[in-house]
């Protein structure tokens, strides 16, 4: 996946061909879905509760910094060229010596360990599904800003200056929730993180649904950016703990794959709203089912903690 990544993200330096540079960044989609299949597949493979909800928000995190960092370095060379930022792909060939040699990645956790919780964490794909559902559906909904966001800025007067200062608030704002996160573990769990975060994308979109004025924007875009850095990593540390052992690889894969599909379908059934309704009424939308996420949430807590307490 690293070698597709590097191989064929730095062809758009020569390429000269519209279709041939389509065509590479084909290959280098599935580079990047393997990429970032794998790494959480180890990651589940290696930790497990905690432990894990903190390693992926070490990793959501982080690759919020690269983005930002990326953006920032990739403006300063497309001054020179418009292909010298496909340069910075070239990052992922000593990162294939790196894996090579560390041959943690090739360990497993014992199988005795787990034997006995396969059976019951089997019954539980429902629940699951559920949470790769969930996920897609706030992909669907953060995708909405880099593709609403800048028309509806556009339409408020801001300039395009402003406008990429609030995409960039929004992703320091994910960045920085999914660190949040990953520090403060042990104090708060992946449920409340999850239901915490499906409130901040109520409130936020509700918010963004109204608002007119700069201060209500730059809210939004940080309330939006903290939801769906607690959100994800918590949705990827559930399926990783609650997944029987063996099929981890497989539905940390499925979910890749539907929050894809969840941002794809997103700007096809946003212009099909914004044919009768406006950008506000999306957002107002966006916000109420954010906010039926966050009550199904809280449900299932409600009813575990019911069950639960007979037993105790």
């Amino acid at each position: 996946s690293l070698l597709l990544f590097g191989l064929f993200g730095v062809q758009g330096f020569w390429t000269e061909d519209i279709y041939a540079l389509i065509t590479t960044r084909f290959f280098f989609g599935i580079g990047v879905a393997g990429i970032m299949t794998t790494t959480s597949t180890i990651l589940a493979d290696h930790y497990d509760g905690l432990p894990l909800r903190r390693m992926l928000g070490l990793q959501a995190g982080l690759m919020g910094i690269w983005g930002i960092c990326f953006q920032v370095t990739g403006g300063f060379l497309a001054e020179t060229s418009w292909r010298s930022p496909f340069l910075l792909y070239a990052i992922a060939f000593p990162l294939v010596f790196a894996v090579i040699l560390e041959k943690s990645f090739y360990g497993e956790k014992s199988e005795t360990a787990d034997r006995p919780i396969v059976e019951r964490r089997s019954s539980r794909i429902p629940l699951i599904l559920i949470l790769v559902l969930l996920s897609a559906t706030v992909m669907t909904l953060f995708a909405l800003i880099p593709v609403q966001g800048p028309l509806f800025f556009h339409s408020l007067h801001f300039s395009p200056k402003r406008t990429a200062f609030l995409i960039s608030t929004q992703t320091a704002a994910s960045c920085a929730a999914s660190l949040v996160l990953a520090l403060w573990r042990r104090h708060v769990s992946s449920t409340v993180a999850l239901f915490l975060g499906l409130l901040s994308l109520t409130g936020a979109f509700t918010l963004l649904g109204h608002a007119d004025r700069w201060r209500d924007l730059v809210f939004s875009m940080v309330g939006i950016g903290a939801g769906v850095g607690l959100v994800i990593p918590c949705v990827s540390a559930l399926i990783g703990t609650l997944t029987p052992t063996g099929q981890k690889g497989k539905f940390l894969g499925i979910l890749l794959t539907v929050n894809y599909i969840g941002q794809f379908i997103s700007p096809i059934w946003s212009q099909m709203l914004l044919q009768t309704h406006d950008n506000y009424d999306l957002f107002k939308l966006s916000g109420a089912i954010a906010g039926a996420l966050a009550f199904v949430v809280l449900m299932i807590v409600l009813f575990t903690l019911e069950r639960r307490r007979p037993e105790s």
